[in-house]
């Protein structure tokens, strides 16, 4: 495949993953009604089970790990620029890592 071909192909794939993420994500809110437990279409079974995210009282922990409390906090940057100007914000910054997003959109 050439260059225009791979472009192509990829915004085609895209738009398909978008329609069926769409497609799924409908299907899975029906399927949370469910009960706890493992349940059996013709072909496929699925499994489902409840998961619990406990969320910590920051000062309580804080409080308890005193100067240890930087070994478990991540910084996240959106709430950060509430409280520092951008700025600012070059200043903090220890390291820099990049990736490359590739969005694909359809041409007219």
């Amino acid at each position: 495949m050439n260059q225009k071909q791979l472009i192509d192909k990829f915004g085609e794939l895209s738009e398909q993953i978008k329609e069926l993420e769409e497609k799924r994500k409908k299907i899975r809110k029906k399927l949370e009604e469910l009960e706890v437990g493992t349940h059996f279409g013709n072909k496929y079974q699925i499994t489902i089970v409840e998961i619990e995210n406990p969320e910590y009282d920051v000062k309580k922990v804080a409080q308890r790990l005193k100067k240890d409390i930087l070994k478990v906090v991540k910084i996240v940057p959106a709430e950060l620029k509430k409280y520092i100007p951008e700025v600012e914000l070059p200043q903090y910054i220890s390291k820099v890592s990049s990736y490359k997003r590739i969005t694909p959109k359809r041409r007219k």
